[in-house]
């Protein structure tokens, strides 16, 4: 730093004297403790932000780019997210963090509006998985930069994408995505909820989870009942051309669900799974048997913003608080689509814990069919 620029700028050299300072004292304590790196971190930004000319803040770029090239790895992590959020940070500092260890990176992947598309096409390119793992999780993303990330078929940038409910996913990532849901449970249940999926895409999906679900139940259940489950999951696939706030299920769904139940194949997980891939008649018939409820209490209890009846259910059921937030969440659509606020999920897990078990049972007695 030139000693022009020092006397120009008192509160630059006030704040570079005291990088150095604590800087020297970090490295010979040996201590690390967070409000060092903290403190270390704060400096630097403070120094980014200073209102200097373009090639004063080069030769401020300088010293931090040297004074992170010799950082260890918790005082880096520390400066990564901190300049993660900055608008104005300097695109080296940036791209150098970026390319560093996935523990220093990730942050920055996936937050830093400085980096540009090319950069990160780059770093896709150049870096391992767990750096395109990051970078899908950014809240904008061009068309380019999402067809590089699907190229990649690595299972978990694909499903980091497909949760990514903030960006669009492109025709060729959806594509990909269809090709390699076929073998990936975890993937195929939130393509099937993306709204960009083309219908023929999402019929081949569910096709192939039919076949799937009919191998299973060939092997668990008695030869003359494979028959009703082969007309529920036809059913099933008709119900993807059907207004999903119908909610009906038909005699053949509830017909299957009570010979689930009485083989003991019926339970939270196999009806949270049906939600997943947006069988509401289905669960309906499934939840309806498994509480031993009327199918239109069971309608009235998904339709209830508040979630009191579905609580009591669950309770009474020793349906665990998990697997009770998962089906308040995933019938949110069926309760006119309103997106829901914290505020709704933390009345409806207050319910679940407040309610006991044999309040919730004796309550639930009295609903039965």
């Amino acid at each position: 730093m030139t000693p022009n620029f020092l006397q120009k700028s008192p509160e630059a050299e006030s704040l570079l004297v005291k990088l150095h300072d604590k800087h020297t004292l970090y490295g010979l304590a040996g201590s690390h403790e967070p409000c060092a790196r903290a403190e270390l971190a704060d400096i630097m930004v403070d120094l980014l932000t200073l209102g200097v000319s373009p090639s004063e803040s080069e030769l401020i770029t300088d010293v931090l780019m040297s004074l992170v090239r010799q950082a260890k790895q918790d005082l880096k992590q520390a400066v990564a997210e901190r300049l993660s959020t900055m608008d104005n940070a300097p695109v080296r500092l940036i791209i150098n963090l970026a390319n560093d260890d996935i523990n220093i990176a990730e942050p920055v992947l996936k937050n830093s509006k400085v980096l540009e598309d090319m950069d990160l096409i780059y770093i896709v390119h150049s870096q391992d998985k767990e750096h395109w793992q990051a970078i899908a999780q950014r809240s904008t993303m061009s068309d380019q930069l999402i067809d590089v990330l699907a190229d990649t078929k690595d299972e978990m940038t694909a499903i980091n994408l497909t949760n990514n409910k903030v960006v669009t996913l492109t025709t060729h990532a959806l594509s990909s995505f269809a090709e390699m849901a076929m073998s990936s449970d975890l993937l195929k249940q939130p393509l099937l909820t993306r709204d960009e999926l083309p219908k023929d895409m999402a019929n081949k999906l569910y096709e192939y989870v039919a076949s799937e679900m009919k191998s299973q139940i060939s092997d668990n259940v008695a030869p003359d009942s494979r028959d009703v489950f082969d007309s529920v999951l036809d059913e099933v696939m008709a119900e993807l051309n059907k207004d999903q706030k119908d909610m009906q299920p038909s005699d053949k769904m509830v017909e299957a669900s009570e010979i689930m139940h009485k083989k003991g194949l019926l339970d939270a997980k196999t009806m949270i799974n049906n939600l997943r891939l947006g069988q509401y008649a289905y669960f309906i018939a499934q939840f309806s048997t498994y509480c031993h409820l009327p199918l239109e209490t069971v309608k009235e209890m998904v339709r209830q913003e508040t979630a009191q009846g579905m609580a009591v259910a669950c309770k009474a059921m020793n349906i665990l608080k998990s697997d009770f937030i998962n089906i308040f969440l995933m019938t949110s659509r069926l309760r006119g689509g309103k997106i829901l606020s914290e505020n709704d999920l933390k009345k409806a897990i207050s319910y679940y814990d407040k309610i006991s078990h044999a309040a919730a049972c004796d309550i639930l007695n009295k609903s039965a069919k």
